[in-house]
C-alpha cells in the first residue's frame, strides 16, 4: 500500500481502503485510484474496484480518467502565465483580445470575470457582468483558452499550448486536453451511478464518452 510513513496512521489508511471497497460493492461508484502523500512520501497508492464494471475490467493505477472541471484550473494557469510578462492584466477586457466578443453587453467582461465566474455566462439565465457569481460550466474557460491561443499568435491549437508549455515541463505525461490515441487503451469510461437530478443530468455527463476525442 505504498512506502511506510511513520507520521500517518496506517490503520486509518486501511479504513479508507475498506470504505472505498464497501462503496464499490454497494455500486455507489465502480472504482477509484487513490494516492495519498505526505511531505514527499507516498503513503497510499491503491487501485480499487472496476474501470468498467460491465466488462469486468479492473481499475489499474495507471488508468486515465476524464478530469471534467479540473481542466478549468489548468486553463486558469495558462491565462495567469500571460499576466506575469504583462501581455494581459486581470482587468483587461476580453474584447481587447477577442474584438468580436464585445457585443450585447459583454464589453465590460474582463479576464478576472472569466476566472471568477462573474462574467454573466452561466448555464442558466445571463447576468450583468461583475454583479454576481454564477458558475460557468464551459463558456468562460473556453474563452480564456481562446485568449491564450490568440496571445500565442494563433500558431498552435490550445491543446498543443497546454501540452508543450505546461504539462510536459511538469512531467504530466499522462494528462492531455482531449483523448490522445496513446492513452485510449487506459481510458476509464464515465459512468454515473447516482441518477439523482442535479446540475447536470447523468446522460449529459456520460455523453463525454463519445464526445471526448483527440480533437475535442
Amino acid at each position: 500500500m505504498g512506502t511506510e510513513n511513520p507520521t500517518l496512521d496506517r490503520k486509518a489508511l486501511d479504513r479508507l481502503v475498506q470504505a472505498i471497497e464497501h462503496d464499490v460493492a454497494r455500486e455507489l461508484y465502480d472504482g477509484a485510484v487513490v494516492l495519498l502523500a505526505h511531505r514527499g512520501s507516498v503513503a497510499l497508492h491503491e487501485a480499487i474496484g472496476f474501470a468498467e464494471r460491465a466488462s469486468g475490467r479492473r481499475v489499474r493505477k495507471d488508468d486515465v480518467f476524464c478530469l471534467f472541471s479540473v481542466t478549468k484550473a489548468l486553463t486558469a494557469v495558462t491565462a495567469l502565465a500571460r499576466i506575469d510578462p504583462g501581455e494581459i492584466t486581470l482587468t483587461t477586457p476580453v474584447g481587447q483580445i477577442i474584438p468580436e466578443f464585445a457585443v450585447r453587453g459583454k464589453q465590460r467582461v474582463t479576464i478576472a470575470n472569466l476566472l471568477s465566474h462573474t462574467g454573466g455566462m452561466s448555464s442558466g439565465f445571463p447576468a450583468r457582468p461583475g454583479s454576481r457569481v454564477r458558475y460557468s460550466p464551459l463558456t468562460a474557460h473556453a474563452i480564456l483558452a481562446e485568449i491564450v491561443r490568440r496571445l500565442d499568435g494563433g500558431r498552435r491549437p490550445y491543446r498543443q499550448i497546454l501540452a508543450e508549455d505546461f504539462l510536459r515541463p511538469l512531467g504530466m505525461k499522462d494528462t492531455s486536453l482531449g483523448m490522445r490515441p496513446d492513452l485510449a487503451a487506459r481510458r476509464v469510461p464515465v459512468v454515473v451511478r447516482d441518477r439523482t437530478k442535479g446540475l447536470f443530468d447523468a446522460p449529459v455527463l456520460e455523453g463525454f464518452n463519445t464526445l471526448l476525442q483527440e480533437s475535442t
